[in-house]
């Protein structure tokens, strides 16, 4: 199974090396180099020691980060981890990348490769630097492997449909290793199911709805369900004692409890009203999130794909919706992370949409690669330039600082209670375990 094409101009290779050089470039410089607020110092604390995370465990994150923090690296911890989010990230840009580039592909029109390259490149490199995307390039969070694994989902299904319309009969292993990548996913984050309205509705209109097809479906489902098992490590790993064990998942009920996150369902389908404000919270904050310009081109490249393959729109528009509806009943503070895969939606629609510009205006072929590779660069520029200021993470400590403050003032062998979990008491387990920084007080989460 060939990931890029065995031919490529040097246009297509320019394109290419742009979205992977670039976003990695962009985030090493803004990379935080300590812990970030919420989440972070816990993540962290429990990747190091290989411990059971938060609910749902994320077992697929812990493991990777594990095996990434044993790198002989000259850093401290917590920066390796923040590294790790940042190659993770790039490596969900360059895989978006591809999958953009074979969906442009598709439509049943004779297809501008290079024309869908340079496109399929701007839609990327709008993402990279969209701000929710970014920021989760630039600390320690289970969403960087989030959005590496939806981009590989994404780049299956346009392999399938490849394999589907050219009739080469590989569309089943692609469909294999889809379901299975789809398990893993869950294993890092459960709102993977969030793309399960959309998979199913294409998978139907692909192999349609009868006896076959259902069968079909089942197998393959088998296929998730051994990417799936990776939980098992949660209850292994809590029956060994390690010095982080969040709910003691070794019992079956509360292995249950953690992976379908019994604690945080008070918050889920609360009410009505906090649906309603976080639904404009979302769109109060879309223009922003691509400096208005990138969505400006994602409107024009739904409206294209809808005219193009209606099929494709659907789908995409099944992700996004789905993603939003779920998200906005979702009341906490730190909302933005849960639209990530409406933001990836509008990736790709902006990809549709600078080939629709260069389709549209371009006299010639080779006008028409000016203009989409103009567009895209000046959506890059205008983005960079625009969020920079409110993503970048460099040289900011002030988690760690509050953090040894608090814990630097108490007596010897102290006892501290507090519900400040997102601003210091998740980076001290960070501190006091892993830096071993006053190791000595006791920490109580309210």
């Amino acid at each position: 199974m060939r990931l890029m094409p065995s031919h490529w101009s040097r246009i297509e290779r320019w394109a290419a090396a742009a979205v992977f050089v670039v976003p990695i470039v962009a985030y090493v410089l803004t990379l935080s180099p300590s812990v970030g607020f919420i989440d972070s110092g816990e993540l962290a604390a429990v990747a190091y020691t290989f411990g059971v995370a938060h609910p749902t465990g994320y077992p697929v994150f812990t493991i990777l980060a594990r095996a990434f923090a044993t790198l002989p690296l000259p850093m401290l911890p917590i920066q390796q981890f923040n590294l790790l989010s940042a190659f993770v990230c790039g490596a969900a840009v360059v895989l978006a990348f591809l999958a953009f580039r074979r969906l442009l592909m598709q439509g049943g029109q004779k297809a501008d490769t290079t024309l869908a390259t340079i496109s399929a490149a701007g839609g990327a490199l709008i993402l990279a630097f969209s701000e929710t995307f970014w920021s989760q390039a630039l600390v320690i969070e289970v969403y960087p492997l989030h959005l590496l694994f939806v981009s590989a989902v994404i780049y299956i299904l346009a392999r399938i449909l490849d394999a589907v319309r050219e009739g080469d009969g590989t569309d089943g292993r692609w469909l294999a290793l889809g379901c299975y990548v789809v398990g893993l996913s869950f294993g890092n984050h459960m709102t993977t199911i969030l793309l399960v309205p959309g998979l199913l509705y294409l998978y139907v209109s692909v192999y349609g709805w009868g006896g076959r097809s259902i069968r079909g479906l089942l197998v393959q489902g088998l296929w998730a369900l051994a990417g799936l098992s990776v939980y098992a490590v949660l209850p292994i790993r809590a029956s060994q004692g390690p010095p982080f064990s969040w709910g003691y998942v070794a019992e079956l009920e509360r292995f249950w409890w953690h992976i379908t996150g019994k604690q945080y369902r008070v918050w889920i389908f609360s009410s009505t009203e906090a649906a309603g404000r976080q639904l404009a919270y979302f769109f109060d904050s879309l223009p922003g999130e691509f400096a208005y310009i990138g969505l400006a081109l994602a409107i024009i490249g739904l409206v294209a794909l809808i005219m193009r393959d209606r099929r494709l729109a659907i789908a995409s528009a099944l992700f996004f919706v789905v993603c939003v509806a779920y998200a906005i009943n979702y009341d906490i503070h730190d909302i933005d992370s849960y639209f990530l895969l409406a933001y990836m939606m509008i990736g790709l629609w902006s990809a549709f949409g600078i080939r629709a510009l260069a389709t549209w205006l371009g006299r010639s072929q080779a006008e028409g690669w000016r203009i989409a590779a103009i567009a895209g660069a000046l959506a890059l520029v205008i983005q960079a330039w625009v969020l920079v200021g409110a993503v970048s993470q460099r040289e900011k400590y002030v988690v760690e600082d509050y953090t040894k403050l608090v814990l630097g003032q108490l007596p010897e062998n102290a006892m501290i209670l507090s519900y400040q979990w997102d601003f210091w008491l998740s980076a001290s387990y960070y501190y006091q375990h892993v830096e071993k920084f006053r190791p000595d007080v006791a920490v109580v989460d309210k």
